[in-house]
């Protein structure tokens, strides 16, 4: 297995998040394809680690993906709450634009239906304190597919360009849709946390303007191949179900919304006691059962 502690040293969406090891973080953004299938026989480019009695196991054996092997990201009873306490498989190179996919099961809650939990299908994430772009905000390069446990039909999608940690202030657009019923439920732009900060968006950054519906669709059900492209000026999210691609969100807004910092690639599973699917805010409660876990077929990164 590839293993090795993580820094617990920089903040994103108001939680603690691991970085990039000291002394880690390339020159230069990668540029070479990267493949892993089996996170087992190919530690140049992935590492993975676990925090807080979380549990991050490369080559498990798993018969629904395509080699019977995948990365299992599980979380422990009495979670530690917030991506600080999860389990994580994350590059070893940061990446400046280019086509993310995965193959992957989200976190099956079924046995505990409220429990507060969070899989990061997949995510870009760079922070460490800078304003390149000036504008009084510390930058935040960080794109983000997430599903919470309790609700395995609807897919987060957020790009955010800045964020400090010390009062919340931000800049991020996000897309929330239910495949299950194709209903797109907001496309907001945010400058802090919480419902009240919506800033509806309408146009260019809000396409299409409907999507299908995937009856029955669960993330947490079976293996699912999801991808965003990031080019400097659009992001473009997909799922792919039943061999057809599904576009879900093709962001194309103003240059300052887009992330223009190199990042690592990072897969995760986490317990989260302040985010909650719309109407239920019960769904926070510490995991109380074994075998909550995301598991990763592959992880393709094919850069601009």
């Amino acid at each position: 297995m590839t293993r090795r502690t993580r820094l617990v040293a920089v903040v994103a969406t108001a939680l603690v998040l691991p970085a990039a090891a000291i002394g880690a973080a390339p020159a230069q953004a990668g540029t070479a394809s990267v493949l892993m299938e089996d996170w087992d026989a190919s530690p140049d480019h992935f590492i993975t680690y676990d925090l807080a009695r979380s549990s991050s196991d490369p080559g498990t054996w798993d018969p629904s993906a395509e080699d019977d092997l995948a990365l299992r990201l599980e979380l422990p009873k009495n979670a530690t709450a917030g991506p600080g306490g999860g389990a994580y498989g994350e590059s070893y190179d940061r990446f400046l634009y280019g086509t993310f996919e995965s193959r992957l099961r989200t976190a099956d809650c079924s046995a505990q239906p409220d429990a507060g939990v969070v899989t990061g299908q997949m995510f870009t994430y760079f922070h460490d304190g800078s304003d390149s772009d000036g504008d009084g905000l510390p930058d935040n390069s960080e794109i983000d597919f997430e599903t919470l446990c309790a609700q395995p039909e609807v897919l987060y999608m957020t790009v955010w360009t800045d964020y400090r940690p010390s009062d919340g202030a931000q800049s991020r657009v996000m897309r929330a849709v239910n495949l299950a019923t194709g209903q797109i439920l907001s496309t907001c732009h945010y400058e802090g946390f919480g419902g009240h900060y919506c800033d509806p968006i309408s146009g260019a950054e809000a396409q299409p303007a409907s999507i299908p519906a995937v009856p029955g669709f669960d993330s947490s059900a079976e293996y699912y191949e999801y991808g965003f492209t990031w080019e400097p000026d659009r992001v473009h999210f997909w799922i792919v179900v039943d061999g057809q691609t599904i576009t879900l969100w093709d962001y194309q807004g103003p240059s300052d919304r887009i992330p223009h910092v190199p990042a690592y690639l990072l897969h995760n599973v986490w317990h989260t006691d302040g985010w909650w699917p719309e109407g239920n805010p019960d769904a926070v409660e510490r995991p109380r059962v074994r075998d909550i876990a995301a598991h990763v077929d592959w992880t393709r990164i094919t850069p601009l």
